[in-house]
């Protein structure tokens, strides 16, 4: 194929336009894929977190308390020692519903524990970026409390 005198330099130029626009799409998308792989991985803590907090609750949505550093020592294991989360447990009576104190729940089947694991992180590509600096990350789990 013979080119025109004026073409040369056409590839050059669509590649200087197209590569960049590329690498930014694949990065938005991997941006993406680890925020939605991580909106799973805090759905999960939040399930071990009420996993662990079925079994003792009674003084769970107190911080500081054994029942509580129990669920949080399980959340902090389940993310390989990370400690830059938030994490949020109260005893909820479905039939009103409405959230009581876990101290005062009753016998078992009526209440249920819920634990909600949050964080935030930073995106990584400028389209991401475009939704904001940072990102929250949030998972929370619901469990029957048993006695």
């Amino acid at each position: 194929m013979t080119r025109l005198r004026g073409e040369r330099g056409a590839t050059v130029a669509e590649a200087a336009f197209v590569v960049p626009m590329l690498f930014m799409g694949l990065l938005s998308f991997l941006d993406y894929s680890m925020w939605v792989m991580q909106s799973n991985q805090a759905s999960a803590v939040a399930r071990d977190g009420a996993r662990a907090g079925i079994i003792s609750y009674r003084q769970a949505d107190v911080p500081g308390s054994g029942d509580y550093n129990n669920i949080d020592a399980t959340v902090t294991r389940r993310l390989g020692g990370r400690h830059d989360y938030t994490l949020t447990i109260i005893c909820v009576q479905p039939a009103t519903p409405s959230q009581v104190s876990c101290n005062s729940n009753p016998a078992s089947g009526t209440n249920r524990i819920q634990v909600t694991v949050t964080w935030t992180r930073r995106a990584l590509s400028p389209f991401t970026a475009s939704f904001g600096k940072t990102q929250t990350v949030s998972g929370t789990a619901t469990m029957q409390v048993i006695s």
